[in-house]
């Protein structure tokens, strides 16, 4: 196997991507007027052109294409190869070509299908669509195979991809139909056969090499699965579960023997390129370029549906006897030993209980058997992270905690299995509720107007499972309506509506400029959030005679430059200032708001730092 590249897989279009029709084959994305072989003949006409399309979602395994349109209407983006206009009975195949290399394609895909386009639409002759039952069509569309062909050897590999089943992909019978590939939406039992037809099969894709998808229009019913909402289940009165999650055995050792979380953020995780975390776990190298090795064992995680007992495992590691790093150290205790998961913890009441911990099929007693969440699970994505073990963060609360000598207490390792078992409680499968964290209202770093004043967010506002978040925003300047106020008010708090979600922001900033030459600014109030004066935030304002800013703690350079009729300054806190803050200033400025010692303490400070001394 050649080596791993570290770039992420992605692939492109082939510059000669083939289409097969028959025995006929056509270069490029439209079909050229060809002689056919006698067998050809018997192909048959299907009164009627469609498109296939390879496609992706959420996924960086292609570089995808512009969306593509058939006359005015969208019917396919995420596009990595496209087939020629089909019109006749045959077989053909969609082919890109692998950029880089992946040890396990569906594993590294989002979505991954061959969608069909506006199939059963045709433009008349006046331009309008038209729509042909499906029903008379009269032709299938079959799913054969699926290759990866070598780029050096040539040697193709065939998966058999005759499980796929044509579907709909939403309610509206005439939306686009599609074959599965992988769909990691598709988890509910009735949905796996058609949205991973191939699951449970690992692919292999190498630099340079094809990637073909086959199948075949033949005569007979177009009659693809129904599009089918989840219902309540008339003999239960439950919800069918629509989520699933993961849960994943991880350890570290005092030598350093490691399977991480799977969301690891220095990147020893499942998306390791290093390592393939579903069969080896990882040891540190044997010399200082050699940071990391793999050492294969046989790993297995657990796919959780449902609340009740689950178990996760590892066999064919010998911690005990392994020797590891540069200095063939032998490890003495597990710093950590846990359960990783994919539960995000705004799902709020998951705990793992009644757990057991088998060493090499002995049972090896826990000091309690509700498995407490890592305390600091919240700086690593916010997910549940079940301790069994821990010498990290506030590790009083595991079965065997720190013991105080850079690990924890549990010293009993492995000449061969880990084996956890363990019943999961409070979580929701019903899907019903988002746990996701999700930006609502303007983007980071993206601007937005609202009454006398421009924000630009700072951090985004968020929701999770219904609960929303304020962001942050700073003030950066006026709106057309600001400038022509002689008085403006700085609240502490600004919302903006965005697809009909309200977002609240915090406005704790006040940007460099911010009111820089506002002509007709006679007064300006500033929000309790707002800490600092920035530099040249109201350089310029020749009117301005009053500013009220009871939060701040800081004048920057130039802030007040050019206002030549202020005289009131109105600060709450002991504050610092930059050396011309008041430059150009004319009249005696009285300093208010705070108790009697902190104004006395602010006119000193002003008087002896700004380089301006009429304050009273």
């Amino acid at each position: 196997m050649r080596k791993q590249s570290k770039r992420l897989l992605s692939m492109i279009l082939s510059a000669a991507m083939v289409v097969t029709l028959g025995a006929g084959t056509v270069t490029g994305n439209k079909v050229s007027a060809e002689d056919v072989t006698p067998a050809d003949t018997q192909r048959t006409e299907l009164g009627t052109t469609f498109y296939a399309y390879l496609t992706q979602n959420n996924s960086k395994i292609f570089n995808s294409t512009e969306k593509v349109y058939e006359g005015e209407e969208k019917v396919a983006e995420g596009v990595v190869a496209s087939s020629g206009a089909i019109d006749k009975t045959g077989e053909y195949t969609i082919s890109a070509i692998a950029e880089d290399e992946v040890e396990d394609l569906l594993a590294s895909a989002a979505y991954l299908g061959v969608e069909f386009g506006n199939l059963g639409k045709t433009l008349a002759e006046d331009g309008k669509t038209v729509l042909y039952k499906r029903d008379t069509l009269g032709f299938a569309i079959k799913a054969k195979s699926i290759e990866v062909t070598d780029k050096y050897t040539k040697e193709t590999t065939t998966y058999d991809w005759s499980k796929a089943t044509l579907y709909n992909n939403s309610a509206d019978e005439e939306e686009r139909l599609r074959f599965g590939i992988r769909n990691k939406w598709g988890t509910a039992d009735s949905e796996k056969e058609y949205t991973n037809p191939i699951d449970g099969e690992k692919i292999y894709v190498g630099e340079g090499d094809t990637f073909t998808v086959r199948f075949e229009v033949t005569t007979g019913k177009l009659d693809p699965l129904p599009y089918t909402e989840k219902t309540e289940d008339p003999g239960t009165g439950t919800t069918t579960p629509k989520a699933s999650y993961n849960g994943y055995i991880t350890f570290q050792t005092d030598n350093w023997a490691f399977r991480n979380i799977w969301n690891d953020p220095d990147g020893y995780g499942l998306k390791d390129k290093k390592l393939d975390y579903t069969t080896q776990y990882g040891v540190p190298g044997d010399t200082e370029n050699d940071d990391v090795k793999g050492v294969t064992a046989k790993i297995t995680d657990c796919k959780m549906t449902d609340n009740g007992e689950y178990t996760v495992s590892i066999s064919g590691a010998d911690l005990k006897n392994l020797q590891a790093g540069e200095k063939k150290e032998k490890a003495t205790a597990f710093t950590m030993l846990s359960i990783s998961t994919d539960i995000p913890m705004s799902m709020s009441g998951v705990s793992a209980v009644n757990a057991k911990l088998e060493i090499d099929g002995k049972e090896v007693k826990l000091s309690k058997t509700t498995l407490p969440n890592k305390s600091d699970a919240k700086n690593y994505g916010s997910y549940y992270n079940f301790m069994v073990a821990n010498s990290y963060g506030n590790a009083k609360d595991a079965p065997f905690p720190a013991s105080g000598k850079g690990a924890s207490t549990l010293t009993t390792l492995p000449t061969d299995s880990i084996k956890i078992t363990f019943t999961l409680k409070g979580a929701d499968f019903s899907g019903k509720v988002d746990y996701t964290t999700k930006t609502i209202g303007v983007k980071k770093n993206k601007t937005f107007t609202s009454g006398n004043f421009k924000y630009k967010v700072t951090k985004a506002a968020t929701i999770t499972a219904g609960k929303k978040k304020n962001g942050t925003v700073t003030v950066v300047g006026l709106t057309a309506a600001g400038k022509k106020k002689s008085s403006i008010s700085v609240k502490n708090s600004v919302s903006k509506t965005v697809d009909k979600v309200k977002a609240t922001y915090t406005v704790n900033k006040l940007g460099d400029k911010a009111f820089k030459k506002a002509k007709k600014l006679k007064k300006a109030t500033l929000g309790t959030k707002i800490t600092a004066i920035p530099t040249s935030a109201f350089e310029g304002c020749a009117k301005l005679t009053t500013v009220s800013a009871k939060g701040v703690k800081k004048i920057g350079k130039s802030a007040f430059k050019g206002c030549k009729k202020l005289n009131k300054l109105t600060l709450k806190k002991k504050v610092s200032v930059k050396k011309g803050a008041f430059k150009g200033c004319k009249k005696t400025i009285k300093v208010t708001g705070g108790t009697k010692k902190v104004n006395k303490a602010n006119v000193k400070t002003l008087k002896k730092k700004s380089g301006y001394k009429k304050f009273k």
